[in-house]
């Protein structure tokens, strides 16, 4: 997380970032763009990665926006061969990280 930048972006406006963060449901965005690469489905998955990059780049939460980013070139590609340990790896500490800004936070 780079509070500094989401700082910037939202107007040093805290209690928006807080709102923002807690909406950001990292784990059914995962878990949907997972569903589409078992089904094989190219441009929805590479709609799920982008989706994931969009809005964990807003948010400033900048490994899990880099790693959807990288599978969203790929996916542009229309290479559904994609390996998912990465973004589930960052998803899974993107969690932890927001939970815990959230309780130190909020």
């Amino acid at each position: 997380m780079n509070i500094n930048d989401a700082m910037a972006r939202l107007g040093n406006n805290k209690s928006l970032y807080v709102r923002l963060l807690k909406k950001f449901d990292a784990q059914t965005l995962l878990d949907e763009f997972l569903e589409n690469v078992k089904n094989g489905d190219v441009a929805a998955a590479q709609g799920s990665a982008h989706t994931i990059k969009g809005l964990a780049g807003n948010l400033s939460l900048t490994d899990l926006a880099a790693k959807a980013e990288a599978l969203d070139t790929q996916l542009k590609g229309g290479d559904i061969n994609v390996d998912t340990a990465a973004i589930e790896l960052s998803v899974a500490q993107t969690i932890e990280a927001v939970n815990s800004w959230l309780a130190e936070n909020s």
